[in-house]
């Protein structure tokens, strides 16, 4: 990749807040109609007189903690002019934490993120030039280490920099969501295939990604043990939700989409979540291994999980309680999903089979003469606690596959 990172600067902070709303710069003209020049001063809210300063960055990334000083809770701005030929069609940036755009007074990119900064976070359009181009970049401060890194260039960068682990379409089948290795998720327009967001905030792999039903948010799975709520529209970071013990390997949301359930391989659970608030609501523990997906059935009232103990669990969604045990499979449950008529589930093993059961019925045999005389009459007993100890499991529809073939269950 052709170096083309923009490294001389005027900076000027820092001005005491984080808010990426607020138009510090107001009483000199705005964000829009800022053209500063070195030894420039503008008054910060809390009185402190800052001065506009030329800075030489010697990396890619500019390193505010050496241009602006070190810092908690405060935003600077850096400034520079571009000549036609230096502002190319694309803009490149990365940053540590949120960050804002203007070209030529134009807001042209906004992410109000916590994040490390990276090269190439996140894409814009620049859809009008000059002969000299001003260019205004807002950074916000949390802790820690803040800079960014900006490079405009007429090539469309498209692709992920490491392994692609999920791919899912809008419910709308406008845009793409893809999750990667790379730490990041990314929004795609399904018919052009122009890479439009990059959601850069998880410390670990993305593993999946997925739309809530009305489009309008996208949760994802990292190996940071968090999922992670994002604007859909915007790309900017909503909620993050804190409380497994390891690797978030799923998440997906309730088809009314007010919860979320995602699942843990290294703490063996799966959990619940409010959608909008992301609090924690139930915990699902009973699987003894690796939890690697979970799925409400289309009505909401169930969740389906798969775990590494060869077996799938179905729960009620509400109250957390175990209600089905499915158990067949001779090696890892890797997959679990509910038909869209919510009557059967299908697993996915690495036994190399998948299987279809009953969603919402179990039937219980002592012997495979009981299980004949069940299947024959259609009734499907409703077992005791003590049965249900004693007893092997077999499930309906699959055994009726199994089986179908001496046995003629309409006589």
């Amino acid at each position: 990749m052709k170096d083309d990172y923009l490294r001389d600067w005027l900076v000027l902070g820092p001005f005491p807040s984080n808010d990426l709303e607020v138009d510090f710069l107001n009483d000199v003209g705005g964000e829009q109609n800022l053209n500063p020049k070195v030894g420039q001063q503008v008054k910060a809210q809390d009185g402190q007189i800052l001065t506009w300063k030329s800075y030489r960055s010697r990396e890619v990334i500019v390193n505010l903690l050496e241009a602006i000083g070190k810092f908690k809770n405060v935003t600077a701005y850096a400034y520079c002019e571009l000549d036609n030929e230096e502002l190319k069609r694309y803009g490149y940036i990365g940053s540590d934490d949120g960050v804002a755009v203007w070209v030529n007074g134009q807001l042209v990119h906004k992410n109000n993120v916590a994040r490390w900064c990276a090269i190439d976070q996140d894409l814009f359009e620049i859809d009008t030039k000059k002969d000299s181009n001003r260019c205004l970049v807002k950074i916000t401060q949390g802790v820690l280490d803040w800079g960014f890194a900006l490079r405009f260039s007429d090539d469309h960068r498209k692709g992920h920099n490491d392994a692609v682990r999920s791919a899912v379409y809008s419910p709308d089948g406008e845009r793409i969501v893809t999750a990667s290795l790379d730490k990041i998720a990314k929004v795609w327009d399904a018919k052009t295939g122009t890479e439009l967001l990059t959601l850069t905030g998880h410390k670990g792999t993305v593993w999946s990604a997925i739309y809530n039903p009305d489009g309008e948010r996208i949760v994802t799975a990292g190996g940071d043990k968090t999922a992670k709520v994002w604007d859909a529209k915007t790309g900017t970071e909503l909620l993050t939700l804190t409380g497994h013990k390891g690797t978030v390997w799923s998440a997906s949301y309730s088809p009314d989409g007010e919860r979320i359930v995602t699942a843990c391989i290294d703490d063996q659970t799966a959990k619940v979540w409010d959608a909008q608030t992301g609090t924690e609501l139930l915990t699902l523990t009973g699987p003894d291994n690796y939890v690697v997906s979970s799925a409400y059935s289309p009505d909401g009232e169930r969740i389906v999980t798969a775990s590494y103990d060869k077996i799938a669990k179905v729960w009620d969604a509400k109250t957390g309680t175990e209600l089905l045990t499915l158990t067949g499979h001779d090696n890892y449950v890797v997959s679990s999903a509910y038909s869209p008529d919510g009557q059967r589930i299908v697993t996915a093993s690495d036994d190399k089979t998948a299987k279809v059961w009953d969603g919402a019925a179990q039937i219980y045999a002592t012997d495979m003469d009981e299980l004949l005389e069940i299947a024959k009459s259609k009734s499907y007993p409703s077992p005791s606690k003590d049965r249900h100890h004693q007893t092997t499991t077999f499930y309906f529809p699959l055994t009726f596959l199994l089986i179908s073939k001496t046995c003629d269950f309409n006589t």
